[in-house]
């Protein structure tokens, strides 16, 4: 009897022991320990337990042991907390479906990873390992035009599809364009938690230090005209002919004829105020346009003030350190 007992005891030990290595090494515990890593920043473990899925084999240097290292710098990523399985259901022999519940960056989330068995990886001879299939996520990235390159966690994607997507693992991320002559550099935080495609959207906002070259080269543009080939360039006095018998005059719009023996042309305002200015089509290349003022000061019959305005427009070049301006105004082409 006694040995028997002991068989006994024998029987329910080791029947309890393979209970208890199989739920250690078992796929619901395979997706606990694996965000118990990530709350805990240890990115190898992660991997160790986990597969990066993924489109395709375009994105690979997105999914790597770099690009994990910089997704868990940020602090939204090991913010993970309260995970518990709701549910586990066997998909088939080698695969199991497990839902869980967590706080990801403090705001619920309830997912089913499927967890598949490694057959590479066995504990005790008989229990083999299981690993997270992470999903991926499609991050939407829009840039303005001749936008600088674009970065996911400070690290360049090998390209961008011609959609503006990118794939990247599940998680918070951050998206950054990199400066140019015509922009600022700028950063967004993006959830690829919370939503499957998440965005990050790069406004055409010119940095006001390109803004400010442009509207020297436009100022300096003004100050160039061609005297010859233009009768309104602004600093310049004009005489009429001195031909026997001849009075000259200018037609000008809201005043008709205004005779003259000279005139002279200044402006009244800065014509870069209020200008717009945009990304144009060829690369390096910005427009602008705008509204200008001029004052005619005329001797003669006619003598007097005119005020006049009109408007500008100008092709800007980026020329490595500054703006070459090509600008077509008139600014004498109506009654101010």
């Amino acid at each position: 009897m006694v040995v028997a007992i002991i068989l006994v005891l024998g029987g329910g030990g080791a029947l309890l022991g393979n209970f208890l290595l199989s739920k250690a090494y078992g796929p619901d515990q395979a997706v606990t320990d694996y965000f118990a890593a990530q709350g805990r920043g240890d990115v190898s473990v992660m991997m160790a337990g986990a597969t990066y899925l993924r489109g395709d084999s375009t994105w690979d240097s997105l999914f790597g042991r770099s690009a994990l290292d910089a997704m868990m710098a940020l602090p939204q990523n090991a913010d993970v907390k309260n995970v518990r399985v709701i549910s586990s259901k066997q998909v088939d022999s080698k695969s199991q479906a497990v839902n869980v519940s967590m706080t990801w960056n403090g705001q619920p989330h309830t997912q089913t990873y499927n967890v598949v068995q490694d057959p590479g990886q066995t504990h005790f001879l008989f229990y083999h390992s299981w690993r997270v299939q992470v999903p991926f996520v499609t991050v939407q990235v829009t840039v303005p035009k001749q936008g600088g390159q674009v970065q996911l966690d400070g690290i360049a994607p090998p390209s961008i599809a011609t959609d503006g997507t990118i794939e990247a693992v599940q998680g918070f991320h951050k998206v950054s364009m990199g400066a140019t002559a015509f922009y600022d550099s700028a950063t967004q935080d993006i959830d690829g938690v919370g939503s499957a495609t998440p965005s990050a959207t790069f406004p055409d906002a010119i940095s006001s230090g390109a803004t400010t070259l442009a509207k020297t080269a436009i100022k300096d543009a003004f100050t160039h005209c061609d005297n010859a080939k233009y009768l309104d360039c602004p600093g310049k006095t004009y005489k009429a002919p001195n031909t026997p018998g001849y009075v000259y005059y200018l037609s000008i719009t809201g005043y008709g004829k205004v005779y003259y023996t000279s005139y002279a042309v200044t402006f009244t305002s800065d014509p870069t105020t209020n200008m717009k200015l945009a990304v144009g089509s060829e690369a390096d290349h910005l427009v602008a346009s705008g509204s200008c003022g001029l004052t005619l000061t005329v001797t003669g019959t006619s003598a007097g003030k005119y005020l006049l305005k009109g408007s500008w427009t100008a092709d800007l070049t980026w020329e490595s350190s500054d703006f070459a301006a090509d600008v077509l105004f008139s600014c004498a082409s109506s009654r101010a």
